[in-house]
């Protein structure tokens, strides 16, 4: 169950005089607040705040990404809170893309990779198509 502080708590009764407790929205009446199924847990635009113990290492490493991507910790924490715990996503057995270790999508590895003999025959056809155009440049 996720702790909620009491000053960000709003009481009520519900109609058969039992005392109810709803999460308070700030900017907004404490009204009825949508809550996940099965649960009393709110969601929506309730704002709630909690402590992490993070090792230092992970902590300045966070910060650093957070910064080159020019969003804040908050963000960026939060948004890998909702990738780690969203639904595992369904790939196609016939789509070009895989699920890595990760859990990102990547392009499927395809036979044994290319050859260098293979890179150095496509570079030749670009080289003799380059060729051609410039020699030729209308296309005559």
């Amino acid at each position: 169950m996720v702790p909620v502080k009491r000053e960000d708590m709003s009481h009520g009764q519900d109609d058969g005089g039992v005392r109810v407790v709803k999460p308070f929205r700030r900017g907004m009446d404490a009204g009825n607040t949508p809550t996940l199924p099965g649960t009393h847990i709110p969601v929506g635009d309730l704002v709630m705040k909690t402590t992490l113990d993070l090792p230092d290492d992970l902590l300045i490493e966070a910060k650093a990404v957070a910064a080159r991507r020019r969003i804040t910790l908050k963000d960026m924490v939060t948004h890998a809170l909702r990738r780690k715990i969203a639904p595992p996503v369904q790939v196609d057995a016939d789509s070009p893309f895989e699920m890595n270790e990760l859990g990102m999508l990547v392009l499927k590895r395809r036979g044994g990779g290319i050859t260098l003999e293979q890179i150095e025959a496509i570079q030749e056809e670009i080289d003799r198509e380059d060729m051609q155009r410039a020699l030729n440049p209308l296309g005559e």
